[in-house]
């Protein structure tokens, strides 16, 4: 971690404090991309790399990208309060159609790293919350209190 800082600028006072509570270290590259780094736990990475697919971007080229099982696992993992909105977000958008077992169990493998919050209460109280169906998709309200 110490090394990509001296690399690359933080996005916020206090990064490497923030990383090690949140599991996600925010950087800036050259070019002034904000950047997530995230810090898994070992098989993590490689698993959540063979799931990914690569996407073509009309004048960027081919990037690597997360499938959204694992976007939710790291948003639950960091628990940031714009990630517990994300992870709603997501479930909506893929009308619940996720490998439910995956997450769970790699978020039950993160809870003995993350010190600060339980990231699978946060995906199951977002599970709870999202609609079963999309004629239900008007009942969930984004601001619904805190986890």
């Amino acid at each position: 971690m110490d090394a990509v800082l001296e690399r690359f600028s933080a996005r916020i006072r206090d990064a490497r404090e923030f990383a090690l509570c949140h599991r996600v270290l925010l950087i800036e590259t050259r070019e002034g991309v904000p950047t997530n780094i995230s810090m898994g736990i070992p098989g993590y990475e490689e698993e959540a790399l063979e799931r990914s697919v690569w996407v073509d971007f009309p004048e960027v080229g081919k990037l690597r990208l997360i499938g959204p099982e694992d976007l939710i696992i790291h948003k639950c993992v960091s628990g940031r309060a714009r990630d517990v909105e994300d992870v709603e977000g997501i479930l909506i958008h893929q009308r619940l159609d996720l490998d439910v077992t995956l997450i769970r169990n790699w978020l039950q493998a993160f809870c003995s790293v993350v010190e600060t919050h339980d990231p699978l209460v946060i995906f199951e109280k977002a599970l709870n919350r999202a609609p079963k169906s999309p004629g239900e998709r008007g009942k969930v309200s984004m601001n619904e209190g805190s986890l």
